[in-house]
């Protein structure tokens, strides 16, 4: 059976006399003394701001919105270790193919290999990252390969990006 139901939506800003909750915010205290030097010892580009995380091929460049904003101190940490592990795959590193276009399969495999990289790292630094939808985001980017060729090209993929960063 199929209902259908219409809704009044409005922008909070049209809206006279609303007050969004606050935001809880991330202290800086909170941060975590391990992971900082893991991430530090990279030498990865980093910049805070904006709303967005994302690693910037053109720029070699790892974009992050500001600490305090995040949920959790692991959701920090493992968008971080995400990104990196995107960082990895740049020419002058691992040289993994990073101008995938969205949806395609090689986009899938570039996006399996960093939802793993941040589970081994997280991992190995001891983080619980927030749950959020990575088990149905893996599902996804499998989906778009056969699974026995993803296997093996996401375990080689895994360990180039993972295994000489989690060796130091």
């Amino acid at each position: 059976m199929l209902l259908a139901r219409g809704y009044n939506v409005f922008n909070a800003a049209q809206v006279d006399g609303y007050q969004p909750p606050d935001t809880p915010q991330l202290s800086d205290n909170a941060r975590n003394d391990r992971a900082e030097q893991f991430f530090v010892a990279q030498e990865a580009d980093i910049q805070h701001g904006g709303s967005a995380a994302f690693y910037d091929v053109d720029r070699d460049l790892i974009i992050l919105p500001d600490y305090r904003n995040f949920r959790s101190v692991g959701g920090y940490y493992a968008t971080l270790a995400h990104e990196m592990t995107h960082w990895t795959g740049e020419p002058r590193r691992l040289n993994r193919n990073l101008g995938n276009r969205f949806g395609s399969a090689s986009y899938a495999m570039e996006e399996l290999i960093a939802e793993l990289g941040a589970a081994f790292i997280c991992a190995r630094l001891q983080l619980t990252p927030e749950v959020r939808d990575r088990p149905c985001r893996l599902h996804r980017h499998l989906a778009r390969r056969a699974e026995t060729r993803c296997q093996s090209r996401v375990h080689g993929g895994r360990q180039s990006a993972t295994g000489r960063r989690l060796a130091q």
